[in-house]
């Protein structure tokens, strides 16, 4: 590293060296500790996004740019945004919308909106990829949705034409080949398959893409162009303007489709989740980031097959009685990932946390749910009743605010020292709930392990729970 990757080094990780209170004269009882601190953090953030708005909107017309890119879905009340243009007949979700700085300085800090006061418009929703894995729990998530309806299909050339249970059918075999535990329902198995590359925007409100990286790079923008995407592919999270959003970890991330809108000249916006892997990893740092700080983290994973997708998938005889010891391309994206998602928005792009992160991925003869081994080197010193309070309480808010696709809880901690197990906890919350044992304090930090359903909470579920923060939220 040279002299200015330091100074630029030492200098981010300065950024998040956020002193809380109390932290010169530091109780010693850290669980009495946690709550001022994370209630320090939020306040703090919540101030820089005051300073953010007051910096950007200055010689801004209106200020309506600025503080559309301020916007922080994590603190954002009740009250609905005001849109900039009318609504077109027949179509009441279409238009983008636009905060005045009044409206941020009045939604800043506001609770979440409680589920009594949730009211949210239907929206017609396409899936693009609907024949694969994820594109199945996609159907899953969304056939009996009370806020989503699902109006159109979409899939490879080879699928397109026919209905989606025709599609769904090996035509050698005759089998169907559905793979979530949820059966589809009629309705949406006669549904016609359109051809992914050629669907037209305007046939839905939203789309859901669960589509490989190298499609998305060509589906997702036009369709963005008019319509939000919420996206299950790598493709654009390395972008500046895209936040990586994880539910209840970093949704004020989401001020960037702004700027995405802004600079692309969109009137939708891409909005990824990370890697599945990540994800499971990334629910649980956060609190303990935000309570304790973090330096290092050590992650193994033993992910299950479904992770791969069906086709071409992880050969059965290479699995069978063995585990594959590597993942191309995967332990990378955990590392970048874990920073940005951890990190904060900065102007119009996301400063990276400065934790770093080393991780091993492997593949388990498993179906469903990562399981993952962490090792955590934290800032300050925490006992296990104080990790174990930050991480039980962590995304409450989010939980309580009635969304459709929301656990009960984030997190599960296990007492039994043999959970959790994948077969026993990958439903856990719908599939949406991370679950968390064996947490002990060694010599090196923190250690626990962890399972997260993959395909749900890691991919489709958890991108619909996005799009439901965002139509709750007034700003989808």
């Amino acid at each position: 590293m040279d002299s200015n990757e330091a100074a630029r080094a030492q200098a981010e990780k300065a950024a998040f060296d956020l002193p809380g209170p109390g932290l010169a004269g530091q109780s010693s009882d850290p669980a009495r500790e946690i709550a001022p601190r994370q209630r320090g953090a939020a306040e703090q953030r919540e101030q820089e996004v005051r300073h953010r708005h007051a910096a950007t909107s200055h010689g801004t017309k209106g200020g309506a740019m600025a503080s559309a890119q301020v916007l922080s879905p994590r603190s954002i009340g009740p009250r609905p945004a005001r849109a900039t243009g009318r609504r077109r007949a027949g179509d009441p979700t279409f238009g983008e919308v636009t905060l005045t700085r009044a409206s941020v300085a009045t939604t800043i800090g506001r609770h979440m909106s409680s589920p009594a006061s949730v009211h949210v418009p239907r929206r017609r929703v396409a899936v693009i990829g609907a024949t694969g894995v994820a594109g199945q729990q996609f159907i899953a998530a969304l056939q009996n949705h009370p806020w989503f309806e699902i109006a159109a299909l979409a899939a490879s050339a080879r699928s397109a034409g026919r209905s989606y249970g025709e599609a769904l059918r090996d035509s050698n075999s005759g089998a169907m080949r559905w793979y979530c535990d949820e059966a589809p329902n009629p309705a949406v198995l006669a549904l016609p398959v359109q051809n992914a590359a050629a669907i037209d925007p305007e046939s839905a409100d939203v789309f859901f893409a669960a589509v490989e990286s190298d499609a998305a790079r060509e589906i997702e923008p036009r369709l963005a162009a008019h319509r939000p995407v919420f996206s299950t592919a790598s493709a654009f999270r390395g972008e500046a303007d895209v936040p990586i959003a994880v539910p209840g970890v970093n949704l004020d991330h989401l001020a960037l489709v702004e700027v995405q809108r802004r600079r692309r000249g969109w009137k939708g916006f891409v909005v990824p989740l990370p890697n599945c892997t990540t994800m499971g990893m990334v629910v649980t740092l956060r609190p303990l980031a935000d309570a304790f700080g973090l330096r290092r983290v050590i992650m193994t994973s033993m992910q299950g097959l479904s992770g791969a997708g069906r086709s071409p998938g992880v050969a059965a005889l290479d699995v069978l009685d063995n585990i594959i010891p590597f993942i191309s391309g995967e332990e990378e994206k955990v590392a970048w990932e874990t920073g940005k998602i951890l990190g904060r928005v900065a102007g119009e792009s996301i400063a990276h946390h400065p934790v770093v992160v080393s991780a091993t991925c492997t593949r388990a003869n498993v179906r469903e749910g990562h399981t993952e081994t962490v090792t955590v080197e934290l800032e300050r010193s925490a006992d296990l009743a104080a990790i174990r309070e930050a991480m039980a309480a962590f995304g409450s808010e989010l939980c309580a605010r009635g969304l459709p696709s929301a656990p009960e809880h984030l997190i599960e901690i296990h007492d039994d020292p043999y959970r959790p197990q994948p077969r026993l906890d990958r439903e856990a919350g719908g599939g949406m709930t991370t679950s968390v044992g064996r947490l002990r304090l060694d010599a090196i930090g923190l250690r626990y392990v962890l399972v997260s359903h993959n395909t749900k909470m890691g991919a489709a579920k958890g991108a619909v729970l996005v799009a439901e923060t965002m139509a709750a939220d007034g700003v989808l």
